[in-house]
């Protein structure tokens, strides 16, 4: 008769222990989950603060320079909006895994409408001729949404950048 490779404490089934070993780990991988998407979020935060910065140096070269509107100013801003887009995505992710806290309220109600303010201008600018589309939106808009995502971020007692 072949014994098993696998050793059983005595008078604990087999299958017992595989289910605690199962709740064990799917805790764990829970609690893994909840940390990848945290320092995701986190981490996030330095690409929409980049292309925030390039949508408003862009848009304050163009202007100074009075170069007509184009392409890449439509892009920087749409960057600007998806990068933002997805950051709120993973915090909603990251708030159904986490436990919630009082300065969370704060740090929702700033990047919300952070949120919001990065895909007006862009929205706006698309259904304008293209005579009539300028860059000082883009300035104002963006430099705004920037604001609000800094006022977040400080809501939480995190640092901007660091």
């Amino acid at each position: 008769m072949k014994t098993s490779s696998r050793s059983t404490l005595p008078g604990v089934p087999t299958e017992a222990i595989t289910a605690r070993f199962l709740a064990e780990r799917s805790d764990f991988d829970h609690k893994l989950r909840g940390i990848m998407l945290f320092y995701a979020h986190s981490g996030l935060r330095y690409l929409v603060l980049l292309s925030g910065i390039m949508a408003v140096g862009y848009a304050a070269y163009g202007a100074a320079k009075g170069i007509p509107y184009d392409k890449k100013m439509r892009i920087l801003a749409s960057a600007f909006a998806g990068t933002v887009d997805l950051n709120v995505l993973l915090g909603i992710a990251l708030i159904m895994t986490r436990p919630f806290y009082a300065q969370l309220g704060g740090h929702i109600a700033m990047m919300l409408p952070a949120a919001i303010v990065a895909h007006i201008v862009p929205a706006v600018m698309k259904r304008r001729p293209m005579n009539e589309r300028t860059y000082m939106p883009h300035i104002v808009a963006t430099v705004v949404a920037l604001g609000l995502v800094a006022a977040g971020i400080m809501a939480i007692g995190r640092p901007i950048v660091g």
